[in-house]
């Protein structure tokens, strides 16, 4: 398995993306990249589906964001229109009991994609304007920034027990 980096004209300067393998995958190596990714990354943009946002194993992962104090937005994508209320409420209150009541949610509704496979604007501009203006506030980004690196260490003591007790 290997980083690839790829070089985009529309993501804004100061911000970079890295698109784990999923969480879940049969590949063992992908499991591991994927956290490893999780532990280096200053904010998770944590993509899930309307179908699977409930499943044990992103939670997992989502509850070591809480404990290390990484900073953490979700889009909830593939939602059927007629039930966006109601899962996005959901989910909302799945974050709240989880310590997450922060962490903002993008949904994206179940749609077909344009010829070239991508969504339409319209249902990503919320994401969009909110990446951007995170990408152009220096502030912003070393507040998140701060937020996970703090985080991060004040979990080294519970490893560190948890190393010496094995």
């Amino acid at each position: 398995t290997a980083v690839r980096l790829i070089s985009s004209q529309t993501l804004p300067p100061g911000l970079a993306l890295l698109d784990a393998p999923d969480i879940d995958s049969v590949v063992h190596a992908n499991r591991d990249l994927a956290g490893q990714l999780f532990l280096a990354a200053d904010l998770w943009l944590f993509v899930t589906t309307a179908t699977r946002y409930a499943d044990a194993v992103p939670w997992d992962f989502l509850r070591q964001a809480v404990e290390h104090g990484t900073s953490v937005a979700i889009v909830l994508d593939r939602v059927p229109p007629e039930a966006m209320e109601e899962i996005r409420t959901h989910l909302a209150t799945m974050l709240r009991e989880q310590g997450l009541a922060s962490a903002p949610i993008f949904t994206v509704a179940e749609t077909t994609v344009a010829a070239d496979g991508l969504l339409s604007e319209r249902e990503i501009a919320r994401l969009r304007s909110w990446l951007s203006a995170l990408a152009r506030d220096a502030k912003a980004r070393s507040i998140v920034a701060r937020r996970t690196l703090t985080g991060a260490l004040r979990s080294i003591p519970d490893v560190v027990l948890t190393v010496s007790g094995a």
